[in-house]
């Protein structure tokens, strides 16, 4: 029964990283019926500007992982918005064969671009396929709970649980309650009609572009902080 229930507390701090990336990965096929296959990846973008930008975010305000969530969040949603605006805008009113080939285009681009190695005034720029340990970020500690099964929680599952449910709320907030997360839902019912009312539907498609990356971003910095490796530029699509 102990490991039924440790499995199971192992299972709902995975699944919360899972819902991010799930969160995300819906919320732009919902708007544009178009299956990302690039959101993976941007999952992986996610991790590695975690291990990049924590070193940065400790030196200048002393905490490495609030600012770095957030540096990540702002970054992938940079790289869903320019995603969709040269790769996916050109082809949004083609045959969905045209964009299915394209997302995965942005895919294979993304992963052989990160993939790449090369050194500048004895800088490392871009990935490179070697493994590299994401840095610690919190210090991880066991809290044993109570009973005679033996269960454990650590520090690095609350983070992930709370983490995760504070951005669902979040997410759910603006989905529901400000103006373009309404434009969003009616664009996701009917999208001729929604353009008749005067929403601005690209305006629509880009703002879900930015916030469904932002969400893998996350995904991707508990990801990191929750396991410490990066396994390579195709962690994402793995």
């Amino acid at each position: 029964m102990g490991q039924f229930l440790q499995q199971l507390i192992n299972g709902i701090q995975i699944g919360s990283i899972y819902a991010l990336i799930a969160l995300g990965y819906t919320m732009v096929y919902g708007i544009v019926r178009l299956i990302n296959f690039a959101h993976a990846d941007i999952f992986m973008f996610g991790a590695y500007m975690g291990y990049f930008l924590a070193p940065i975010m400790a030196t200048i305000f002393g905490g490495a992982f609030i600012p770095t969530i957030i540096a990540a969040m702002l970054i992938t949603g940079l790289l869903g918005f320019v995603m969709e605006k040269l790769a996916y805008r050109p082809l949004r009113y083609k045959s969905r064969l045209s964009a299915l080939i394209t997302a995965l285009g942005v895919s294979i681009f993304l992963e052989n671009f990160c993939a790449m190695d090369f050194v500048l005034f004895g800088k490392h720029f871009v990935f490179g396929p070697t493994y590299r340990k994401f840095p610690d970020l919190i210090v991880a500690k066991n809290i044993p709970i109570p009973g005679n099964l033996g269960l454990n929680i650590s520090n690095v599952l609350l983070l992930d649980v709370g983490v995760s449910v504070i951005l669902m709320v979040l997410l759910f907030w603006f989905v529901n309650k400000t103006l373009i997360g309404k434009q969003m839902r009616a664009v996701a019912f009917d999208k001729p009609t929604a353009s008749l009312m005067g929403i601005n539907i690209d305006v629509v498609i880009s703002t879900a572009f930015i916030v469904g990356p932002a969400l893998a971003g996350a995904g991707g910095i508990l990801y990191g902080t929750t396991y410490g490796m990066l396994a390579s530029p195709f962690l994402g699509i793995w």
